[in-house]
């Protein structure tokens, strides 16, 4: 996979009927390697279009913000960083994602899990409901929902969350976030 660096792109989510449910405008790829995709989502405009809701509407990130892709895992992780370094994470557990076509692409299987580096044993799982519900609406496959399980027990695991803790510190996001105002302020 060949995502250029400092390059403005999209973000893709689509439910597993292949309907495109929201969309990032442009957030900066700050760094693409094997090991994993990083975007900026600082000024990125997010558009969402929720089915039977009036929820509809086009939003703007102003958070200091930073999206983690990585390939062959069944997950991605949105990590903010507070001024006092504390980071909330918002993991999606969705499919391995891809690029085309200048945007990322991944399916969201609708289960969430938010946490933040200050506690490593509290974790909060979202949207239990919403994934049973599609689950069957959308008629995931087995394989979909062994690895949205595997996933989850993944994330209860204190051990996996300290890693995670580990490798998206806040020194890794003030690096990010410096390398963003840096090539903003080359632009």
């Amino acid at each position: 996979m060949n995502i250029k660096n400092n390059k403005k792109i999209m973000v893709h989510a689509y439910k597993r009927n292949g309907w495109l449910y929201r969309a990032w405008e442009f957030p900066e790829v700050l760094d693409s390697n094997k090991n994993f995709t990083v975007v900026s989502l600082v000024n990125s405009k997010v558009i969402t279009n929720e089915k039977f809701s009036p929820r509809n509407f086009i939003s703007k990130n102003i958070k200091n913000s930073f999206w983690f892709f990585f390939p062959n895992k069944w997950y991605n992780i949105i990590a903010t960083l507070s001024s006092n370094n504390v980071i909330a994470y918002y993991v999606n557990i969705a499919s391995p994602f891809i690029y085309e076509e200048e945007a990322i692409k991944y399916f969201d299987f609708d289960l969430d899990i938010k946490m933040r580096n200050t506690s490593s044993e509290i974790y909060k799982i979202l949207d239990i409901d919403e994934y049973e519900s599609n689950r069957k609406d959308y008629r995931y496959e087995k394989e979909v929902i062994d690895n949205c399980e595997k996933t989850l027990e993944l994330f209860q695991s204190e051990e996996f969350r300290k890693a995670i803790f580990k490798f998206i510190s806040p020194e890794l996001l003030r690096l990010l976030a410096k390398k963003r105002k840096v090539t903003n302020h080359n632009e």
